[in-house]
Protein backbone atom coordinates (compact mmCIF):
# COMPACT_ATOMS: atom_id res chain seq x y z
CA UNK A 1 0.00 0.00 0.00
CA UNK A 2 3.09 2.09 0.51
CA UNK A 3 3.98 4.57 -2.57
CA UNK A 4 5.55 7.54 -1.42
CA UNK A 5 8.84 7.79 -2.22
CA UNK A 6 11.47 6.30 0.23
CA UNK A 7 14.88 8.02 0.42
CA UNK A 8 17.97 5.87 0.55
CA UNK A 9 20.09 4.91 3.34
CA UNK A 10 22.35 7.25 4.77
CA UNK A 11 25.11 5.47 3.99
CA UNK A 12 24.11 5.01 -0.03
CA UNK A 13 23.88 8.48 -0.53
CA UNK A 14 25.42 10.83 -2.66
CA UNK A 15 26.55 14.21 -2.28
CA UNK A 16 23.88 15.75 -4.29
CA UNK A 17 20.72 13.48 -2.47
CA UNK A 18 19.51 16.16 -0.01
CA UNK A 19 20.14 15.86 3.88
CA UNK A 20 17.54 14.28 5.31
CA UNK A 21 17.47 12.10 8.44
CA UNK A 22 17.11 8.44 8.10
CA UNK A 23 13.68 7.57 8.78
CA UNK A 24 14.63 4.13 11.01
CA UNK A 25 12.29 3.14 14.11
CA UNK A 26 13.74 1.02 16.88
CA UNK A 27 11.69 -1.81 18.50
CA UNK A 28 10.36 -0.07 21.45
CA UNK A 29 9.22 2.53 19.19
CA UNK A 30 7.18 0.68 16.54
CA UNK A 31 3.79 2.07 16.86
CA UNK A 32 0.88 -0.16 18.83
CA UNK A 33 -1.73 1.45 16.66
CA UNK A 34 -1.51 3.44 12.94
CA UNK A 35 -4.28 5.82 11.82
CA UNK A 36 -5.19 6.81 8.39
CA UNK A 37 -4.30 10.12 7.43
CA UNK A 38 -4.02 11.94 3.85
CA UNK A 39 -1.61 10.04 2.39
CA UNK A 40 -3.50 6.96 2.62
CA UNK A 41 -4.63 5.56 -0.79
CA UNK A 42 -5.81 2.09 -2.26
CA UNK A 43 -3.26 0.63 -5.29
CA UNK A 44 -6.00 -0.72 -7.09
CA UNK A 45 -6.33 2.53 -9.74
CA UNK A 46 -4.23 5.40 -11.43
CA UNK A 47 -4.41 7.43 -10.01
CA UNK A 48 -4.99 5.93 -6.27
CA UNK A 49 -8.05 6.98 -4.48
CA UNK A 50 -7.25 8.78 -1.39
CA UNK A 51 -8.79 8.27 1.82
CA UNK A 52 -12.11 10.43 2.55
CA UNK A 53 -12.56 11.51 6.30
CA UNK A 54 -16.79 11.02 6.02
CA UNK A 55 -16.26 7.83 5.07
CA UNK A 56 -16.60 4.77 8.22
CA UNK A 57 -13.24 3.48 9.12
CA UNK A 58 -12.41 0.19 10.19
CA UNK A 59 -9.40 -1.67 12.14
CA UNK A 60 -7.30 -4.76 11.20
CA UNK A 61 -4.42 -7.05 12.84
CA UNK A 62 -1.36 -6.29 11.46
CA UNK A 63 2.66 -7.69 12.23
CA UNK A 64 5.17 -5.21 12.09
CA UNK A 65 8.64 -7.00 11.42
CA UNK A 66 11.89 -5.43 12.55
CA UNK A 67 15.29 -6.21 12.36
CA UNK A 68 14.89 -8.31 15.54
CA UNK A 69 11.59 -9.33 16.32
CA UNK A 70 7.58 -8.73 15.16
CA UNK A 71 5.26 -6.91 16.83
CA UNK A 72 1.47 -7.68 16.12
CA UNK A 73 -0.57 -4.33 15.93
CA UNK A 74 -3.80 -2.59 14.69
CA UNK A 75 -3.71 -0.55 11.79
CA UNK A 76 -7.23 1.82 10.56
CA UNK A 77 -8.14 0.85 7.40
CA UNK A 78 -11.27 2.45 5.12
CA UNK A 79 -13.28 0.42 2.50
CA UNK A 80 -11.98 1.38 -1.03
CA UNK A 81 -14.87 1.87 -3.33
CA UNK A 82 -13.27 2.08 -6.72
CA UNK A 83 -12.86 -2.04 -6.36
CA UNK A 84 -14.71 -2.81 -3.69
CA UNK A 85 -12.35 -5.85 -2.68
CA UNK A 86 -9.23 -3.77 -1.17
CA UNK A 87 -8.78 -1.22 1.65
CA UNK A 88 -6.91 1.96 1.61
CA UNK A 89 -4.38 1.67 3.78
CA UNK A 90 -1.53 4.41 5.51
CA UNK A 91 1.68 4.99 3.74
CA UNK A 92 3.33 4.68 7.29
CA UNK A 93 6.39 6.76 5.47
CA UNK A 94 6.69 8.51 8.69
CA UNK A 95 6.49 6.04 11.02
CA UNK A 96 9.64 4.97 9.01
CA UNK A 97 7.89 1.64 7.86
CA UNK A 98 6.68 0.16 4.63
CA UNK A 99 3.29 -1.01 4.59
CA UNK A 100 3.00 -4.25 1.80
CA UNK A 101 -0.57 -5.01 2.24
CA UNK A 102 -2.46 -3.11 5.55
CA UNK A 103 -1.94 -6.96 7.43
CA UNK A 104 2.37 -7.12 6.76
CA UNK A 105 4.45 -4.25 7.13
CA UNK A 106 8.69 -3.76 7.48
CA UNK A 107 10.49 -1.42 8.78
CA UNK A 108 12.85 0.70 6.85
CA UNK A 109 15.73 -0.78 8.91
CA UNK A 110 14.94 -4.21 7.46
CA UNK A 111 15.16 -3.73 4.01
CA UNK A 112 17.77 -1.56 4.39
CA UNK A 113 19.65 -4.20 5.88
CA UNK A 114 19.11 -6.58 2.89
CA UNK A 115 20.31 -3.92 0.38
CA UNK A 116 23.56 -3.50 2.81
CA UNK A 117 23.90 -7.02 2.55
CA UNK A 118 23.59 -7.71 -0.60
CA UNK A 119 25.41 -4.49 -2.36
CA UNK A 120 28.44 -5.90 0.30
CA UNK A 121 28.49 -9.14 0.10
CA UNK A 122 26.25 -10.30 -3.01
CA UNK A 123 23.84 -12.39 -0.27
CA UNK A 124 21.00 -14.55 -1.68
CA UNK A 125 16.98 -13.79 -0.63
CA UNK A 126 17.36 -17.01 0.83
CA UNK A 127 20.46 -17.09 2.74
CA UNK A 128 19.53 -13.55 4.41
CA UNK A 129 15.98 -14.91 5.36
CA UNK A 130 17.25 -18.08 6.85
CA UNK A 131 19.93 -15.21 8.89
CA UNK A 132 16.90 -13.25 9.97
CA UNK A 133 14.75 -16.33 10.61
CA UNK A 134 17.61 -17.40 13.18
CA UNK A 135 17.82 -13.91 15.40
CA UNK A 136 14.04 -14.13 15.50
CA UNK A 137 13.91 -17.09 17.06
CA UNK A 138 17.07 -16.24 19.17
CA UNK A 139 14.97 -12.84 20.61
CA UNK A 140 11.99 -15.05 20.96
CA UNK A 141 9.53 -13.18 19.15
CA UNK A 142 6.14 -13.86 19.35
CA UNK A 143 5.93 -14.35 15.22
CA UNK A 144 8.29 -15.96 12.82
CA UNK A 145 10.09 -14.08 10.15
CA UNK A 146 7.91 -13.87 6.43
CA UNK A 147 9.13 -16.28 3.67
CA UNK A 148 11.38 -16.16 0.83
CA UNK A 149 8.91 -15.53 -1.85
CA UNK A 150 6.86 -12.72 0.28
CA UNK A 151 9.98 -10.75 1.29
CA UNK A 152 11.50 -10.49 -1.96
CA UNK A 153 8.56 -9.46 -3.40
CA UNK A 154 8.37 -6.83 -0.62
CA UNK A 155 11.72 -5.74 -0.97
CA UNK A 156 11.60 -5.19 -5.14
CA UNK A 157 7.91 -2.96 -4.05
CA UNK A 158 10.29 -1.03 -1.37
CA UNK A 159 13.29 -0.25 -4.08
CA UNK A 160 11.19 0.77 -6.24
CA UNK A 161 10.10 3.20 -3.57
CA UNK A 162 13.57 4.53 -3.65
CA UNK A 163 14.29 8.46 -4.34
CA UNK A 164 16.91 7.96 -6.80
CA UNK A 165 17.78 11.03 -9.00
CA UNK A 166 18.48 11.57 -12.49
CA UNK A 167 22.31 11.95 -11.53
CA UNK A 168 23.94 8.83 -12.16
CA UNK A 169 27.25 9.85 -13.52
CA UNK A 170 30.74 9.81 -12.35
CA UNK A 171 31.66 12.50 -10.05
CA UNK A 172 35.48 12.39 -12.47
CA UNK A 173 34.22 12.34 -16.05
CA UNK A 174 31.22 13.94 -15.60
CA UNK A 175 27.88 12.73 -18.00
CA UNK A 176 29.65 12.11 -21.13
CA UNK A 177 33.73 10.33 -20.17
CA UNK A 178 35.75 9.73 -22.79
CA UNK A 179 35.12 6.27 -23.43
CA UNK A 180 32.16 4.07 -22.39
CA UNK A 181 31.13 0.19 -21.60
CA UNK A 182 28.41 -0.94 -22.81
CA UNK A 183 26.36 -4.18 -21.32
CA UNK A 184 29.37 -5.06 -19.33
CA UNK A 185 31.86 -6.02 -22.21
CA UNK A 186 35.52 -5.15 -22.65
CA UNK A 187 34.80 -3.35 -26.30
CA UNK A 188 34.32 0.08 -25.38
CA UNK A 189 33.74 3.27 -28.05
CA UNK A 190 35.76 6.44 -28.88
CA UNK A 191 33.65 9.91 -27.63
CA UNK A 192 33.90 10.49 -31.52
CA UNK A 193 31.56 7.94 -32.56
CA UNK A 194 28.82 9.27 -29.80
CA UNK A 195 26.27 11.57 -31.01
CA UNK A 196 24.61 13.94 -29.33
CA UNK A 197 21.12 12.27 -29.30
CA UNK A 198 23.07 9.29 -28.00
CA UNK A 199 22.11 8.98 -23.81
CA UNK A 200 22.67 6.42 -21.30
CA UNK A 201 20.13 3.84 -21.25
CA UNK A 202 19.51 4.99 -17.62
CA UNK A 203 18.75 8.56 -18.34
CA UNK A 204 15.32 9.55 -17.30
CA UNK A 205 13.34 12.48 -18.72
CA UNK A 206 9.43 14.02 -19.07
CA UNK A 207 9.02 11.54 -22.50
CA UNK A 208 10.48 8.11 -20.62
CA UNK A 209 7.61 5.33 -20.55
CA UNK A 210 5.58 4.25 -17.60
CA UNK A 211 4.62 1.10 -16.56
CA UNK A 212 3.30 1.12 -13.74
CA UNK A 213 0.76 -1.92 -15.02
CA UNK A 214 3.23 -4.27 -15.05
CA UNK A 215 2.22 -7.79 -13.42
CA UNK A 216 4.25 -11.05 -13.86
CA UNK A 217 2.69 -13.74 -15.81
CA UNK A 218 1.04 -16.69 -13.57
CA UNK A 219 0.92 -19.90 -14.07
CA UNK A 220 4.54 -20.28 -16.01
CA UNK A 221 4.86 -23.60 -14.51
CA UNK A 222 5.85 -26.73 -16.55
CA UNK A 223 3.04 -28.44 -14.79
CA UNK A 224 0.33 -26.27 -14.37
CA UNK A 225 -1.51 -28.62 -11.67
CA UNK A 226 -0.65 -27.96 -8.79
CA UNK A 227 -1.52 -31.73 -7.34
CA UNK A 228 0.67 -32.79 -10.21
CA UNK A 229 3.91 -30.70 -9.00
CA UNK A 230 3.18 -31.69 -5.48
CA UNK A 231 3.19 -35.20 -6.55
CA UNK A 232 6.44 -35.11 -8.62
CA UNK A 233 7.99 -33.52 -6.17
CA UNK A 234 7.10 -35.82 -3.59
CA UNK A 235 8.30 -38.99 -5.32
CA UNK A 236 11.50 -38.11 -6.53
CA UNK A 237 12.45 -35.95 -2.97
CA UNK A 238 10.61 -38.31 -0.50
CA UNK A 239 11.67 -41.88 -0.77
CA UNK A 240 11.95 -43.66 2.53
CA UNK A 241 15.79 -44.44 3.27
CA UNK A 242 14.62 -48.09 4.40
CA UNK A 243 12.33 -48.87 1.14
CA UNK A 244 13.69 -51.76 -0.33
CA UNK A 245 11.58 -53.18 -3.85
CA UNK A 246 10.07 -56.35 -2.34
CA UNK A 247 8.00 -53.69 0.17
CA UNK A 248 7.33 -51.81 -3.16
CA UNK A 249 6.19 -55.43 -4.99
CA UNK A 250 4.41 -56.31 -1.88
CA UNK A 251 2.17 -53.13 -2.15
CA UNK A 252 1.39 -53.24 -5.93
CA UNK A 253 0.18 -57.19 -5.61
CA UNK A 254 -2.14 -56.55 -2.54
CA UNK A 255 -3.29 -53.05 -3.60
CA UNK A 256 -6.20 -54.97 -5.38
CA UNK A 257 -6.63 -57.34 -2.76
CA UNK A 258 -7.13 -54.99 -0.13
CA UNK A 259 -4.79 -56.25 2.39
CA UNK A 260 -3.90 -54.15 5.40
CA UNK A 261 -0.38 -53.63 6.76
CA UNK A 262 -1.75 -56.09 9.73
CA UNK A 263 -1.97 -58.97 7.02
CA UNK A 264 1.85 -58.86 6.83
CA UNK A 265 3.27 -59.13 10.70
CA UNK A 266 6.35 -60.54 9.68
CA UNK A 267 7.62 -57.26 8.71
CA UNK A 268 8.16 -53.49 10.05
CA UNK A 269 4.46 -51.86 9.85
CA UNK A 270 6.40 -48.45 9.12
CA UNK A 271 8.36 -49.65 6.29
CA UNK A 272 5.35 -51.32 4.76
CA UNK A 273 3.29 -47.96 5.30
CA UNK A 274 6.14 -45.54 3.77
CA UNK A 275 5.79 -48.38 0.93
CA UNK A 276 2.01 -47.77 0.59
CA UNK A 277 2.17 -44.13 0.71
CA UNK A 278 5.78 -43.81 -1.70
CA UNK A 279 3.35 -46.12 -4.24
CA UNK A 280 0.19 -44.36 -4.08
CA UNK A 281 2.47 -41.21 -4.96
CA UNK A 282 4.06 -42.63 -7.45
CA UNK A 283 1.20 -44.32 -9.59
CA UNK A 284 -0.78 -41.10 -9.23
CA UNK A 285 2.25 -38.75 -10.80
CA UNK A 286 2.52 -41.25 -13.29
CA UNK A 287 -1.35 -40.95 -13.92
CA UNK A 288 -0.83 -36.96 -14.37
CA UNK A 289 2.45 -37.07 -16.01
CA UNK A 290 0.38 -39.29 -18.97
CA UNK A 291 -2.09 -36.25 -19.22
CA UNK A 292 0.54 -33.87 -20.16
CA UNK A 293 2.81 -35.65 -22.18
CA UNK A 294 3.28 -39.38 -22.94
CA UNK A 295 7.07 -38.80 -23.45
CA UNK A 296 7.51 -37.17 -19.87
CA UNK A 297 5.96 -40.07 -18.24
CA UNK A 298 7.58 -43.10 -20.38
CA UNK A 299 10.56 -41.50 -18.70
CA UNK A 300 9.52 -41.18 -15.19
CA UNK A 301 7.93 -44.44 -15.17
CA UNK A 302 11.41 -45.85 -16.75
CA UNK A 303 13.02 -44.64 -13.64
CA UNK A 304 10.46 -43.55 -10.62
CA UNK A 305 7.94 -46.63 -11.56
CA UNK A 306 7.17 -49.97 -9.67
CA UNK A 307 9.38 -51.76 -12.31
CA UNK A 308 12.82 -49.29 -11.13
CA UNK A 309 12.17 -51.15 -7.76
CA UNK A 310 11.44 -54.59 -9.04
CA UNK A 311 14.63 -54.98 -11.01
CA UNK A 312 16.70 -53.35 -8.22
CA UNK A 313 17.39 -50.06 -9.62
CA UNK A 314 16.45 -47.82 -6.83
CA UNK A 315 19.52 -45.48 -8.27
CA UNK A 316 18.36 -42.38 -10.41
CA UNK A 317 20.83 -40.66 -12.54
CA UNK A 318 21.32 -36.92 -11.21
CA UNK A 319 20.66 -35.62 -14.63
CA UNK A 320 16.79 -37.03 -14.35
CA UNK A 321 16.51 -35.61 -10.92
CA UNK A 322 16.98 -32.36 -12.00
CA UNK A 323 15.09 -32.97 -14.78
CA UNK A 324 11.98 -33.59 -13.00
CA UNK A 325 13.05 -31.47 -10.14
CA UNK A 326 12.26 -28.93 -12.36
CA UNK A 327 9.36 -30.09 -14.10
CA UNK A 328 7.64 -30.15 -10.58
CA UNK A 329 8.78 -27.08 -9.47
CA UNK A 330 6.78 -25.28 -7.64
CA UNK A 331 7.81 -21.08 -8.94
Amino acid sequence: MSHLPRFPPVWARIPSDPDIPAAGVTHSDLPASIELDEESTCCCTRPRRCFDPVQPKQRLACIIYGLAMANAGTIEVQACKSCNRRWIGPDCRSFGLFNWNNRIIFTHDLLDEYTSAFTSSETPFTAWVTVVSRRYTNYCSAHPFVSEYLFRAAWFAYAKLQGFTNDMSCPTCGPSPENTIWDGITLAFHRKHLIPSLQPPTTINEHSLQRDQCRYLRNQQCLLDKHARKLVHTVITSRPHNLKSKDFRQHSETESDDVTVASAPKQDARTIEGASKYAEAVTAAISKLREVNVGVEDIFTRWYGPETFTAHKAIVPVVYKQLFLQVGAFI
